[in-house]
This record gives C-alpha cells, structure tokens and sequence, in this order.
C-alpha cells in the first residue's frame, strides 16, 4: 500500500510528490484529531460528569495538536524523504511531540484543578475549610505546571547530541558555573520553598482579609514567587511570597471569617453612656439586623482626654465586609442621635476664667 501510494504521487506530481504527500498527512491527522476529540469528550463527560464548556476550553485544542503531531509521526513513513531532509523533519515532530505533550499535561492540570475547586465553594461565610483547599489546589497546580516545563526542556535539550555534550563538559570541567547558578537562583529557590510552606502551614488563604503595609485588602491571588492583595480601593499590592514567611502581619480570618468591628466616639462628659448604649441596641435590632451577628455588640468608655470621653461600640459581623458597613451604619447614626438629643454633649472647648 505504501509503494502504492508512492508510486502515485510520484507519477502526477514529479519530484514534488513527498512536499505534497507530506501535506496530505497533515491534513488527515488534524481531521482525524477532531474525530478522536469527539470520541473522547463524549467518553469523559459520560463518566466522570464534566461540563462540556470546561472540557472545551481547557484541553480541546491542546489536545488536537498533540493528536495531529503523534499522527504525522506515524504516518510520515508513508513519504519517500530521505537522508538530511528526513533527518530534520524527525526532529521537528520529535520537538513539537515534546511541546504539544507538555501543552497539554499543563491544560490537563488545569483542567483537574478546576474540577476539584469547583467542589469547594469559597462564596459562603463560612468557608475556611473551601479556601484553604483552594489555595493547595491552586500552589499545587502551578508547581505542577513549572514540574512539566522543565522535564520538557531538559528532554528537549538532551534530544541534541552537541548540547548534551556542551552540558556534560561544563558540569565536569567547571563547577564554578552551577555554584554561579546556585547563587543567581537561591532568592528563586528560597521564594519557592516559601510558597510550598505557605501552601501548607497555611498563614494565609485565598480570599483571606489581611493587613499588610498598613494597608487592609483580601488575599488576591497566590503564584509560586509573589501574592497579590486586593486593597479595599481595588488597589493591588504585589508582595514576595517570603514576605509572609518573615514578616508580621495581621490575618482577620485565620480560624474564622466571624470578626468584631469596632467605632470609637469622642462625647463631652455630660453624655449619658446609657443612652448610647440603647441607641446602639436599636441600631444592631433594627437597620444593622442583617449585618450583625446578632451576639457580640458592647458600649464601653476606653479613654479620657482633657476634653473629651471616648466611648468605644464593638458589634460582631460573620466577615469582614459586613462588619465594614456595620461600623459606618453605627458611627453615622450614633453621630447623628447625639446632634439630634444631645447636641451639647458634642466635643466642645471649655474657656477657664481668670479671677
């Protein structure tokens, strides 16, 4: 069948038949890999119930790519190519199998990721349990990702029989260049053990509130060398992963995402205490119910001045963001019941008459 083939083309297309053979083959493998990406979609969706969208999106091309290549490699055979010119036509499919291999695992990885962080739902108030697998499967993936890159670079570069003698030459007559390459790397190395720690020990976690730099935000995003903290402005601060590793810094939900708020208010000493307390029962029973945790709420007098008492409200919320609006909510209307009944009990400057 094979002289068959090409005898034909040898016969109507002259000296040209292998370029126009070799296009042919192409051809068929890239149609055949949709019909092979078919069979398997409908194969894994059947089974383990994935979404069509998401299988779609993170391996369909990958995986016609690497289909078409290993399909081409078989059937190259077919073409009458010989010496140099075969020679280098194997090395390319051998370097695009390596490539589109790798592609591929890397889209798979995705794809597993997504399949198991959509079982965890980080949208809850309660939800440590969900962001703390979250940032595992996220830290784990992207290792695996950076794993798959250099396997396929070290296979790619050891393919050349030159670079692979380059290499051993330089590992055995100098050591001084990976004691060189040890140096350049070790702040890399040393931000890469950071993250597999920070991935486990777990200080923080995806959407974790902090304070970092002064500065409060949400745990963004979590690569293998930096984090990204959203700011309350939508602000991004980009700190290195050793930050949190050898650094201070405050996690408002490390066990719980439940948080008390606190609102300081400088009265005169004329207040009556008592009766902010029962505004600030009315405010939490009434405008404040649905961002209260309906058990933590005190009113205590923290402070004196020269001129001024400081009365300090703490209120309970299930997260951060709740407690936010609840000591704005808080704040305001205490504010605006003392002006109303009590306006001079506002902060005022006494003169002292001289006899």
């Amino acid at each position: 069948m094979k002289q068959t083939i090409i005898s034909f083309y040898k016969e109507y297309l002259g000296e040209y038949y292998n370029y126009f053979l070799l296009i042919t083959i192409i051809l068929i493998s890239y149609i055949l890999s949709f019909a092979l990406y078919k069979i398997v979609q409908i194969s894994v969706i059947k089974i383990y119930d994935i979404e069509k969208s998401n299988l779609k999106r993170r391996i369909k091309t990958s995986f016609k790519i690497l289909c078409t290549v290993i399909l081409v490699s078989l059937l190259i055979s077919f073409t009458d190519f010989y010496g140099y010119i075969l020679e280098v036509i194997n090395k390319v499919l051998h370097l695009l199998l390596i490539l589109s291999l790798a592609i591929f695992f890397i889209r798979l990885l995705a794809l597993v990721r997504d399949i198991l962080q959509a079982k965890f739902d980080e949208d809850g108030s309660h939800n440590l349990s969900e962001r703390k697998v979250r940032t595992q499967i996220d830290f784990i993936y992207k290792l695996g990702s950076v794993f798959i890159v250099i396997i396929a670079l070290a296979i790619s570069f050891m393919s050349f029989s030159r670079a692979r003698e380059i290499g051993t030459s330089i590992l055995a007559s100098a050591g001084i260049v990976g004691i060189i390459v040890g140096i350049a790397a070790q702040r890399s190395i040393a931000n890469l053990l950071a993250g597999l720690q920070l991935a486990f020990t777990q200080p923080i976690r995806l959407d974790d509130v902090v304070v970092v730099e002064g500065e409060f935000g949400r745990i963004e995003e979590v690569t293998l060398t930096y984090i990204v903290v959203r700011l309350w402005d939508d602000r991004r601060i980009i700190l290195p992963i050793s930050y949190f590793i050898e650094k201070p810094f405050q996690n408002w939900t490390r066990t719980s995402a439940d948080i008390i708020g606190s609102v300081f208010i400088h009265v005169d000493y004329t207040m009556p205490v008592d009766e902010i307390r029962k505004e600030v029962k009315r405010i939490l029973e009434n405008e404040g119910k649905l961002l209260w945790d309906g058990k933590n709420s005190n009113v205590h007098v923290t402070d004196c001045t020269d001129r001024t008492m400081v009365v300090r409200i703490t209120a309970g919320a299930h997260n951060s963001t709740n407690a936010f609006e609840l000591r704005c909510m808080i704040r305001e209307k205490v504010i605006s019941f003392i002006q109303n009944n009590y306006p001079h009990c506002l902060p005022k400057e006494r003169e002292q008459k001289l006899s």
